[in-house]
């Protein structure tokens, strides 16, 4: 074999190696993208810690949509994952110092660790979208404090979890967030140990304080009893600032202004339709127009395209 004959033969492999190379990086773009989009997500979660730089964060979920400037210096990113979810994480001198998910789409169920950022030492695992509080977090002494809210339009729940060492002396929030999927802030059993609650807790619910425990009822208690084995969690939150107020992700009045792009059924939904149901009869005309109807003619034979008036008095 000549040295021409060699080279053309490696030619020849090297275009099919970067043929191949280039497909796989196509395709794993449309996984990534369509399909595998959901578990990319919660994969790229998982390598989140408190402390780790806001760049690594950009790097696998690529630029935020929001980025909010706190008076204290501390700064917001919110990322919208499609109509799937949110990712927020709030950074101080280019550090994150929280990070939190929620699901707003039932289809988006991500499996993500509580108490602890080692699936395989975490206190518990709980699915977003389908956990309910009780099951999360069982245990009532370990929950610290509540946060609550609802209105005519918006409404939160939020527990303050402290799981100390095992936990990486972080604070794990979980809550249910207007934003998210489902929403239980309407719920009859949140309504009804909520206003006692606020009435009652003093100071404000955080880590060290007296949240109005004592002063709920026994009904109270028995309501909001049962809101916690219905109300699901659609939002986690960990955080490592020690006077961290409770905190439940992207805020639905920040993100409704960007529009997403359409789905399916809306791109090709019954307008759609009724053009391809127009086009298919076209196309059985041969591309002919349809026939217009043919006006009435006279006795003689004539077409009567006159309209009678009506006669003068």
């Amino acid at each position: 074999m000549s040295w021409f004959d060699w080279a053309v033969d490696v030619s020849k492999i090297a275009g099919g190696v970067g043929v191949a190379a280039g497909f796989l990086k196509g395709f794993s773009a449309w996984w990534t993208t369509g399909p595998g989009r959901r578990k990319h997500w919660t994969k790229a979660y998982r390598k989140i810690a408190c402390g780790v730089q806001a760049d690594y964060v950009d790097s696998l979920f690529g630029v935020p949509p929001f980025k909010l400037q706190g008076s204290d210096g501390r700064v917001r990113r919110i990322w919208v994952l499609g109509r799937e979810g949110y990712l927020t994480t709030l950074t101080q001198l280019g550090t994150v110092i929280s990070y939190s998910l929620t699901t707003s789409n039932p289809k988006f169920n991500p499996l993500v660790a509580f108490g602890s950022h080692d699936a395989h030492r975490a206190e518990r695992m709980i699915t977003l979208g389908v956990t309910s509080f009780a099951a999360a977090a069982p245990d009532a002494p370990w929950k610290d404090s509540i946060s609550l809210f609802a209105g005519a339009r918006r409404g939160y729940y939020c527990e303050l979890h402290y799981a100390g060492n095992p936990g990486g002396y972080l604070y794990w929030m979980l809550g249910n967030s207007d934003v998210g999927t489902p929403p239980a802030y309407a719920s009859p059993d949140f309504s009804d140990f909520r206003d006692e609650y606020n009435a009652h807790r003093h100071p404000a619910p955080d880590s060290h304080g007296d949240n109005g425990w004592s002063a709920l009822s026994q009904k109270d208690h028995a309501a909001y009893a049962r809101f916690r084995r219905t109300a699901v969690v659609n939002t986690i939150t960990v955080s490592s600032d020690c006077n961290s107020a409770p905190d439940i992700g992207a805020d639905v009045d920040t993100v409704r202004v960007l529009a997403l792009a359409p789905t399916w059924r809306e791109r090709f939904g019954s307008g759609t339709r009724v053009r391809t149901g127009r086009a298919l009869a076209w196309v059985k005309r041969g591309g002919r127009r349809k026939k217009e109807p043919t006006p009435p003619s006279d006795d003689n034979g004539a077409q009567n395209t006159s309209t009678s008036a009506p006669p003068h008095e």
